[in-house]
């Protein structure tokens, strides 16, 4: 009868175990219903000004956010052009409990020309919001709550024209007997490892080998050769290499270490040509100006794009604010049918530009 009772007993204790760590797995639901953020600006349109670099042009405040329990809250600001539903935007973290946050005109021009190419092109109307993290209700916890938001402000916003600093990743070689003395360089966009630019090597230069350095010297980090894609660090990496001589293109991500070089020739495509997209018009270089040039008849309106060695690989088009940009998808107008001279200009990565002027 004792070995019954004792073998109840830890039944007993078994279950009560059990159903302690059930009750432990289970989730409260949080009502985030009452979690209303308000943003104010403190204007309703900006005009930047570059003399005023250094002084406030917009600050923003919002209210706590409630949740009805005491809970540490996140809250970065986020950026968007107009159009585009905050896919991507520009983000700021204000920090942990903060409820404000100022934005000074030199600082908002270039989050606007850095993320979205808005610079010295008029008006554009930018939308701003708060995003709210729960940080959860215990020291070093994290929340399960989906990410909340403010309401959206829109603010038109005038910006001035600004020489962003880009990263680059400077080459050396043969062609300028591995020195660092002139502006020979791919540059990063957008800020994120990923390189291109374009490098002009005379004919008279038969070695065709380069490295890349972090900056304008010997005493930084080098990208010598890996593989026939891929590149090092290593300080006894071999050289990396390009086909030729002339305009070369070259790619690097210090991300993931892969590098190309491609030997290109360029050339105007679009259906202001013919009324096809199949026709090529070549382009010569002009050392004197760093620029390809062509002059030609066009005999229809329409559009135009850059194109390099006759191959849909490596193209120039037009981005959203109007910048040229290898890979963009949008077309260059072109008015009326005429003669024009065509200009490209790719020597200063990645400020690319172009002119179209009627002959």
């Amino acid at each position: 009868m004792t070995k019954i009772i004792q073998r109840f007993y830890l039944l007993l204790v078994a279950l009560i175990t059990i159903t302690s760590c059930k009750k432990d797995e289970i989730k409260s639901v949080i009502d985030t219903s009452t979690v209303d953020v308000k943003l104010t600006a403190s204007a309703t349109s900006l005009t930047l000004i570059k003399e005023d670099s250094t002084k406030t042009a917009l600050s923003l405040s919002w209210n706590e956010a409630n949740f009805n329990y005491k809970a540490d809250v996140t809250y970065t600001l986020q950026i968007a052009k107009t159009g585009t539903s905050f896919y991507n935007p520009a983000e700021i973290t204000v920090g942990v409990n903060t409820t404000s946050y100022d934005l000074n005109t030199y600082s908002l021009n270039s989050i606007l020309y850095q993320n979205f190419g808005i610079s010295g092109n008029g008006s554009f109307d930018i939308r701003v919001k708060i995003s709210l993290l729960q940080n959860g209700t215990n020291a070093g916890s994290t929340s399960s709550i989906d990410d909340l938001y403010s309401d959206t402000l829109t603010i038109p916003v005038n910006t001035f024209d600004m020489e962003v600093s880009y990263p680059k990743l400077w080459i050396t070689g043969p062609f300028n007997n591995w020195s660092f003395t002139d502006q020979a360089f791919i540059a990063s966009q957008n800020f994120d490892g990923n390189y291109a630019g374009f490098l002009y090597v005379p004919s008279a230069v038969t070695d065709y080998t380069f490295k890349l350095s972090d900056a304008q010297d010997w005493d930084h980090t080098q990208y010598g050769y890996a593989t026939n894609t891929t590149m090092s660090s290593n300080a006894s990496a071999g050289n990396l290499w390009y086909s030729g001589a002339g305009y070369v293109y070259i790619t690097a991500n210090t991300n993931n270490l892969t590098w190309s070089a491609t030997v290109t020739n360029w050339y105007v495509v679009g259906d202001a040509i013919d009324g096809t997209w199949t026709t090529f018009i070549p382009m010569t270089y002009d050392p004197t100006t760093s620029t390809w040039i062509t002059t030609t008849t066009l005999k229809n309106s329409g559009s135009l794009k850059f194109l390099a060695n006759q191959a849909w690989n490596i193209f120039l088009g037009l981005s959203s604010s109007n910048q040229l940009g290898i890979g963009e998808q949008g077309n260059i107008s072109v008015p009326n049918a005429g003669t024009y001279k065509i200009t490209l200009d790719l020597h200063n990565a990645p400020n690319y530009t172009y002119t179209i002027e009627k002959q």
